[in-house]
């Protein structure tokens, strides 16, 4: 009998995280969510890229500052990306509930489509602040490993060029896949994106 309870409890709670994941997928505008996350992944990375070889031409060696100011540039991304997000389209949403008030001549307020609208701000939202994160951590690991004793600053500053360069090129052929067009060339223009900022960063350093 408990066996029994048991086996039921455990499908109510499957139950519930399939429906839970179901109202978020529905919530969330996949095209916008899209474009906002390689956006703002692309952005993250090439900042913190940026930022990582300047401060090792410039001959800093301390992983904790690195990594402390890699993620408060991250973080600072992120805050901007989610206020701008949430302004711009609360904006559009209001936009859309004017309009739609006026063809049905009635107050939508507390409706479910003005609710389901709002859940898909805010999930559009939190994709623009998590996406800049998602590309400094990308960057940043390999500092990380340093700051543990695994491995040598100058091979995880190695590392980290690796693998943004990486990140940046598989971002660049999704993009292109997503467009139908040439993700190889995609990926190539997002790997020149990074080398041209990490060569200013490192002229700016040496000078």
């Amino acid at each position: 009998m408990e066996i029994e309870l048991g086996e039921d409890s455990s499908l109510i709670k499957a139950s519930l995280f399939r429906g839970f994941l179901q109202r978020l997928t529905r919530a969330l505008d996949l095209e916008i969510a899209r474009r906002y996350f390689a956006l703002n992944l692309f952005d993250g990375i090439l900042t913190v890229l940026g930022f990582t070889v300047n401060y090792f031409f410039l001959g800093g060696r301390n992983p904790s500052v690195l990594l402390a100011s890699g993620l408060i540039i991250s973080i600072g991304m992120a805050i901007s990306g989610l206020t701008s997000a949430m302004l711009v389209e609360y904006s559009e949403l209001q936009k859309e509930l004017n309009e739609l008030e006026k063809a049905l001549f009635r107050d939508l307020d507390g409706t479910h489509i003005a609710r389901t609208k709002m859940a898909t701000a805010l999930m559009n939202a939190l994709v623009n602040a998590v996406a800049p994160i998602l590309g400094a951590l990308a960057v940043l690991f390999p500092i990380l490993l340093t700051s543990i004793g695994i491995i040598g600053f100058t091979q995880a500053f190695e590392l980290s060029l690796f693998l943004s360069m990486l990140s940046l090129f598989l971002l660049g052929v999704y993009l292109g896949k997503n467009a139908g067009s040439r993700p190889i060339v995609y990926g190539i223009i997002m790997v020149l994106a990074g080398s041209a900022t990490a060569i200013i960063a490192y002229l700016l350093g040496a000078v």
